[in-house]
């Protein structure tokens, strides 16, 4: 691989903080295309809920916003319904709250993922736009639409921790996530006190430090919220069953919090923003000689968490005492937490999964759909539970209705509401077995060949999917699709262990960002990288000054980025450093893209920009790999039964076949894992009742258009003798190569051969007349040197079969004259060639063109 010797600066990259809106917006991604679900046969269906059994622990908030209903549903008869039916005005929050799931324990190589049935009839989606806010698009924000949540139920956010204590000595009670340093949305979270039977002047004092989101800002309509997430200290005289927020010497920033409004309570006075250790002292003497509870309360709302400010480390307590003059009635300094002064913790941990709305191009629109893995746009868009197995987890389905049915993209914006059904978790393995491709056949003696390209490949090669067009007229930065945080990726599909050696990128001048790799997770791909590093490039010319109309091929070598099957290598957006792509390999196999949530086909969005200068191509992202074969065995079915399996070799003899019958065809890989594969594509053939010869038709006369022959011939040989056209069978010609035994379709008058002209280099599969010529995929493939291209002919044609590098260099011709309609085979040797991607193409002299890629490894 050619390329510019150019400095090049490397750095591990940390990852980034991506911001989250505090209202919920859109999806404004263009599109995002649905991945289609193949369940994997080695998904093991761990628990199904379907709402036709007890469903006594299910249980909703106080807004009473859900019912069970046999209106309408997935599988018979039930279903939970959360009726669009808010014309308050005003905000309303409904959640239902699911039983308790045990989770199993995972072993390595599996996840847990889940999916559920939905049917949304929310067609309120948009905000209106407000006029007297000019500067803000209120019609960009989500109104009506949904949440999912899951939490452990024995998770308490509320711990003990030496983290950012009062002078660094000692421990404190802190509400935070010690992986994440800090507090995350949805939470709401108690600390409490023993009971305890106070004097007449008692005292509450304790040293409080926070670090919550600001409360600027703040506007939710249709709610009394004056700010965001919060933290205040409450009081109960009924041993925990109400509770009543008290006020101290620090007056709270505002009065209603939204963070208690999310979460289902009343509006309730707290504090926010950012506030080091200090003292705050409460006057309990309203609650003379009786006995108290205190409460330490922390609330967080759907919207704004430490994962995207990792200064909001959450709310921390210390030296809680309740005195009088005379009287120390508790004492817990988080250092001695035992008997009486024993602190009890208690709340929830909500953790979101996605949130959505119903619009056209969204799951279960007016209609029962799936929502499954890789469907979100935001959040746990692979819908994985992993991080729970082994505990106790709850569902939490939220519906918010903005209280009014106002949409001017619909005609009607009132509906039925969200209705969900037939919740599955499943256990499923990390490793996504790719399928053999390329699976072809012919009929030969009455025997059908199977053939397919082998998984079972070794070695070290650069992997090209681009044919090295590149131009600065085809790139795409970053503003041009609208999104903040996106990737072009290349796909690479290998069965077995690949370690990356480098990476090569097409380069525009300069390029300051970064490369990743992202593996596979089930059927889908990371979302995250697995590797990344940082780059810095300038391209300079001959006098070494930054040139920026160089454009070049530039080689990075990385640190053994390994993955075991298909994986993407990427190249992240920005926008002032361009992504080339190659305009000429289209339609584009490989490329994908990434857009903030999840991986799509670079072929698929390109219709979505509505522009003109964007096209479809491969991007400019190579790989060097050293790559290993998987050692997988074949499965081979006939009509979906198992036929065959462990077989080692790809190719396969089916003698159990009889005329007059279709056939179909499928091959899985068997991983040493135990993983099967999905099924290949389909191979078809049908095996026609047919005489041996036609009445009338011998070898030296032909009355009608067609003979057939079913013996073992080497070669056919055409001659014109005076203006009538004869065929000659010959057997061990030594001017022929050996074909193979078969049935022949031979045409008589379609050839305008003067003398003897033997047909070489062509083996002729089957009997069947295509209706079409065609170009089909080499096999194998990749190939090491050997491969076999496969083309028919609909009539008679000078045919002409050219195979080019990925710079567009012509490396082979072959011409064939006078060819009769049929299918044929072509055998190609690489010996002499490089490894990469080579294109092949067939050309007729009746302006027929086609084109095809293959992968030569060596």
């Amino acid at each position: 691989m050619n390329f510019k010797i150019i400095y090049i600066t490397i750095s591990i990259f940390i990852s980034l903080l991506s911001s989250k809106t505090i209202l919920r917006e859109q999806n404004d991604a263009r599109t995002i295309i649905k991945k289609e679900f193949s369940q994997n046969r080695n998904n093991e269906s761990i628990i199904e809920i379907d709402f036709e059994s007890n469903t006594d622990d299910w249980y909703q908030d106080s807004s009473n916003g859900w019912q069970l209903t046999t209106e309408s549903y997935s599988s018979p008869t039930y279903s939970y319904n959360s009726p669009d039916d808010n014309n308050s005005g005003e905000l309303t929050t409904h959640s239902l709250y699911s039983e308790q799931i045990t989770l199993p324990n995972l072993v390595d190589g599996e996840i847990l993922q889940y999916s559920f049935s939905l049917n949304c009839n929310m067609p309120d989606f948009s905000q209106e736009d407000n006029p007297f806010t000019p500067g803000v698009d209120e019609s960009l924000y989500l109104a009506d639409y949904y949440i999912v949540s899951v939490r452990d139920v024995n998770e308490s956010a509320w711990h003990i921790s030496d983290y950012n204590s009062i002078l660094n000595n000692g421990n404190n009670w802190w509400c935070g996530n010690e992986e994440d340093n800090g507090y995350l949305d949805n939470w709401y979270q108690y600390l409490d006190t023993p009971e305890i039977t106070i004097g007449t002047n008692a005292i509450l004092t304790a040293d409080m430090k926070w670090a919550i989101e600001d409360f600027n800002n703040v506007n939710v309509a249709g709610t009394c919220a004056d700010g965001w997430d919060q933290a205040n200290v409450q009081i109960s005289i009924d041993n925990g069953m109400t509770w009543t927020v008290i006020e101290g010497d620090d007056p709270y920033d505002f009065q209603c919090g939204y963070g208690s409004l999310s979460n289902g309570f009343d509006g309730m006075p707290g504090w926010g923003d950012i506030q080091d250790w200090h003292n705050v002292s409460f006057d309990l003497s309203n609650y003379a000689n009786q006995t108290i509870k205190i409460r330490f309360a922390f609330y967080s709302d759907v919207g704004w968490s430490v994962g995207d400010d990792a200064s909001l480390t959450g709310l921390q307590i210390d030296n809680i005492e309740i005195s009088d003059e005379d009287t120390q009635y508790f004492f817990n300094d988080a250092d001695n937490n035992s008997g009486i002064n024993a602190m009890t913790t208690s709340g929830s941990s909500w953790v979101d999964q996605l949130y959505d709305y119903c619009d056209t191009d969204r799951p279960g629109y007016l209609s029962w759909d799936t929502y499954n893995a890789g469907d979100a746009f935001d959040g746990n868009t692979l819908m994985d539970l992993s991080s729970f197995a082994g505990k106790n987890i709850q569902f939490r389905f939220q519906t918010l209705y903005d209280g009014n049915h106002y949409n001017n993209q619909v005609e009607n914006a009132q509906g039925n509401g969200l209705y969900i059904d037939d919740i599955n978790i499943y256990k499923k393995s990390t490793f996504n077995p790719i399928a053999p491709s390329g699976v072809t056949g012919y009929l030969n003696s009455n025997n059908v060949y199977i053939l397919w390209n082998d998984l079972n490949v070794s070695g070290t090669g650069d992997f090209i999917y681009d044919n090295g067009i590149f131009s600065p007229d085809h790139f795409i930065v970053l503003d041009e699709i609208q999104n903040q945080d996106a990737w072009a990726g290349t796909e690479i599909y290998t069965a077995g262990t690949s370690i990356v050696d480098s990476i090569y990128i097409y380069v525009f001048g300069a390029f300051d960002g970064k490369i990743a790799g992202f593996s596979s997770f089930g059927s889908n791909y990371n979302v995250e990288p697995d590797y990344e590093d940082e780059l810095s490039i300038l391209l300079l010319n001959e006098n070494f000054e930054l040139d920026l109309s160089e454009h070049a091929w530039v080689g990075i070598d990385v640190n053994n980025w390994t993955f075991y099957g298909s994986f993407i290598i990427a190249q992240s957006l920005s926008e002032n450093y361009a992504v080339g792509y190659d305009p000429t390999s289209i339609p584009s196999s490989q490329s994908k893209i990434f857009l903030g949530n999840n991986w799509s086909n670079w072929a698929d969005i390109v219709p979505t920009l509505n522009d003109p200068l964007i096209s479809d191509g491969e991007w400019g992202i190579r790989a060097k790999l050293n790559y290993s074969s998987p050692e997988v065995t074949y499965n081979i079915y006939r009509d979906g039964i198992l036929i065959d399996s462990g077989l080692e070799n790809f190719e396969y003899q089916d003698d159990t076949v009889e005329s007059g019958n279709t056939y179909t065809y499928n091959i899985s890989a068997l991983y040493p894992n135990g993983d099967e594969s999905p099924l290949s594509e389909s191979f078809t053939i049908t095996i026609s009742e047919c005489d041996i010869a036609e009445s009338g038709c011998s070898c030296d006369t032909c009355n009608s258009g067609n003979c057939i022959y079913d013996c073992g011939l080497n070669c056919i040989d055409f001659y014109n003798s005076e203006g009538q056209l004869f065929y000659l069978p010959y057997i061990n010609n030594n001017n022929c190569d050996d074909g193979e035994d078969g049935e022949y379709d031979l045409t008589c008058n379609e050839f305008l051969n003067d003398g003897l002209d033997c047909i070489v280099d062509l083996d002729i599969d089957n009997n069947n007349i295509p209706n079409a010529f065609s170009l089909g995929q080499n096999i194998p493939n990749p190939f090491n040197p050997y491969t076999t291209i496969p083309f028919s002919v609909a009539q008679l044609s000078n045919v002409e079969l050219k195979i080019f590098n990925a710079l567009g260099q012509e490396v082979y011709k072959k011409s064939f004259p006078n060819l009769s309609p049929g299918n044929y085979t072509h055998q190609w040797d690489a010996k002499h060639m490089n490894s990469g991607v080579y294109i092949y193409t067939l050309r007729t002299n009746s302006g027929i063109y086609l084109k095809e890629k293959m992968l030569l490894i060596k």
